[in-house]
């Protein structure tokens, strides 16, 4: 009989100041990262360590965080401030464990009309870097929207400020406000 343990009854104590080099990648990772690694360091730049996402078996061999240790080494960080470390799970278990940890988060779906306009709040503060998405993913979804404008700014005031015109517009959901010169 295979003991059917979850994660959150197992065995496990949570490690502070993990020197980085005291995790061992698992050798047989299947995921592919480098490109996520930029990503997830200018996060962890921006926001440090916010949830341990770093998970090692009894032997300190990575179950999951790969992607976020190789973001924190391309950072120069020496040590991983939070490290979850399991006992009791089968190779197999941690294999499963190991796949489903990266594929569970593909299966959830973006409610676009309520990302694409946090998406482009964020880009008018220059926060958009943090998010995982580029300028070109951004896009793509504004290619798909029906509604130019889902902000819903309202026209505009207009200032003369000389041989530059100056708008100011109001975002009706959350009061943000921004302008724009035609010299922009």
């Amino acid at each position: 009989m295979i003991n059917r343990r979850i994660l959150g009854q197992l065995d496990k104590k949570e490690l502070k100041s993990v020197p980085i080099h005291e995790l061992i990648p698992y050798d047989k990772n299947p995921r592919k990262n480098a490109d996520a690694v930029d990503k997830v360091a200018s996060s962890l730049k921006e926001f440090g360590l916010v949830k341990n996402s770093v998970i090692c078996d009894e032997n300190m061999v990575l179950i999951a965080g790969h992607t976020t240790v190789k973001a924190m080494q391309k950072l120069g960080w020496d040590k991983v401030p939070e490290v979850t470390q399991v006992s009791g799970l089968t190779d197999n278990q941690k294999k499963a464990y190991r796949i489903a940890d990266n594929k569970l988060g593909e299966i959830a779906e973006w409610d676009l009309e309520l990302l694409i306009p946090q998406l482009q709040e964020l880009k008018l503060d220059d926060m958009l870097e943090f998010t995982g998405f580029d300028d070109a993913e951004f896009n793509k979804f504004l290619e798909g929207v029906a509604d130019p404008d889902p902000l819903n700014l309202d026209d505009g005031d207009k200032t003369d400020k000389g041989d530059n015109q100056r708008v100011t517009y109001h975002c009706p959901k959350c009061g943000f406000e921004f302008g724009v010169t035609d010299a922009d």
